[in-house]
C-alpha cells in the first residue's frame, strides 16, 4: 500500500485569497493602458486611422473606403483586418468617439478584458 505524498495532504488554498492581488494587477494594467492614451504614442499610426475612417464610413454610409458593404474582413490600405476589433470600434463609436482616440479607447478596453481573462 502506498502512503499519500506530503503535498496531497495539504489543503488547497482558497481561490478568493488571491482576489486582492488579481484586482491590483487588473487596476495597474488598466492604468498603464489608459493614462496618456491620447498622447502616447505621439501622432496616429496608419492602421489606427484606417480603422477609424472605415468605422465612420460604415456607420454613416454602410460601406467601407473601397465600397464593400459590411465586409467580413476589412480591407484597409491593402491590408486586411480581422472583423472583431474593427466592428467593436464601430459599435462603441457612439460612446467613445469615431476618431483615432476612440479606436485607441476600444483597444485599451480589449487589453483590460484580456488581462481579466488571464
Amino acid at each position: 500500500m502506498c502512503s499519500p505524498s506530503p503535498s496531497a495532504s495539504r489543503p488547497m488554498p482558497h481561490p478568493r485569497r488571491h482576489l486582492p492581488l488579481l484586482a491590483l494587477i487588473l487596476l495597474l494594467g488598466a492604468a498603464l493602458r489608459w493614462i496618456g492614451l491620447g498622447e502616447r504614442p505621439p501622432g496616429a499610426y496608419w492602421d489606427e486611422q484606417a480603422i477609424a475612417v472605415n468605422a465612420r464610413l460604415l456607420a454613416a454610409r454602410g460601406h467601407d473606403q473601397y465600397g464593400a458593404r459590411w465586409p467580413l474582413f476589412w480591407r484597409a490600405l491593402d491590408d486586411y483586418k480581422a472583423p472583431v476589433f474593427p466592428y467593436s470600434v464601430l459599435a462603441a463609436s457612439p460612446l467613445v468617439g469615431d476618431d483615432v482616440l476612440g479606436a485607441r479607447r476600444v483597444a485599451a478596453l480589449w487589453g483590460v478584458l484580456g488581462l481579466a481573462a488571464c
